[in-house]
């Protein structure tokens, strides 16, 4: 299974609460598959793609002036905030086809 097919099942269970890497990390065991290598480079694929940041919301806080703006005013949790995260990961996976990965 290629990298951007797990970020896509992943994203089936992402909501607005939940954290995409933490969702990806606990796939292999929800599967029952074995992809010790495979969650490996997806893991180093997602710690590059949020350069540093333990979260994606801590990076899109750090260099997006709008989503800074709607999580002070409405939190993490809301509709604008978790569209533009959401919105991050599509593009993600869109990246990471690209590579074919």
């Amino acid at each position: 299974m290629k990298q951007s097919e797990i970020v896509k099942k992943a994203l089936l269970e992402y909501n607005r609460y939940s954290f995409l890497c933490n969702i990806v990390q606990h796939f292999e065991t929800k599967s029952g598959m074995k992809l010790p290598d495979l969650n490996k480079d997806l893991n180093k694929s997602l710690e590059d793609v949020l350069k540093g940041k333990y979260t994606l919301s801590g990076l899109l806080r750090d260099t997006n002036k709008k989503y800074a703006g709607y999580e002070k005013r409405y939190g993490w949790t809301s509709n604008a905030c978790y569209k533009m995260r959401l919105e991050f990961w599509q593009a993600f996976i869109v990246e990471l086809e690209a590579k074919g990965l």
